[in-house]
């Protein structure tokens, strides 16, 4: 069961352990959240959100922004979930604004390109927009995230998701 791996301990002996950023925390407690909430467990989801909001994340403005605000949002805190989503908007509009594109993986012989780079920032821009009920914007974002880079399989999976109409094919197209 995740639950449980979650909580395992790790050996001090083997060199491993916790990280010390969860990258994928807030996404996981915020669907560990959903999940309890549906079953009914209310003070399992507000455990589990309450988590994902505290999560430290390892980059200022990513997407763990818009999971943290989700989870903010189920916990009552509107106006916590909407400085997320503003945030993350803002912090990505910026990095358009100034042009300035980084080589974050240089050093480790693996460079991201300036598109890959720029289809993160507009699917992250994306998801602030969804968080804040901009549907149409998010799509637009979406698409564009994925003309960058079509391998952007998290632009694509909520642009299938984005869709007005609940009957229509969750397939995404650009």
């Amino acid at each position: 069961e995740f639950r449980r791996v979650l909580f395992r301990s790790y050996p001090i002996n083997l060199e491993s352990g916790k990280p010390y950023h969860d990258d994928l925390g807030a996404h996981i407690f915020y669907k560990l959240g959903l999940v309890s909430k549906a079953e009914g467990e209310t003070a399992a989801a507000f455990s589990w959100f309450e988590r994902s909001a505290v999560c430290r994340n390892p980059v200022p403005w990513s997407d763990r922004n818009y999971y943290q605000g989700m989870a903010l949002r189920c916990l009552g805190r509107e106006k916590n979930a909407i400085a997320q989503f503003e945030g993350l908007i803002s912090a990505n509009t910026a990095r358009f604004a100034d042009g300035r594109w980084y080589n974050f993986f240089a050093g480790y012989q693996e460079e991201e390109s300036v598109e890959s780079q720029q289809s993160t920032a507009h699917f992250e821009i994306g998801l602030g927009r969804v968080g804040l009920g901009n549907l149409n914007e998010a799509r637009e974002r979406f698409r564009q995230a994925i003309q960058l880079n079509p391998c952007n399989i998290w632009a694509a999976n909520f642009l299938a998701h984005a869709s007005e109409d609940p009957g229509q094919s969750r397939r995404a197209t650009v």
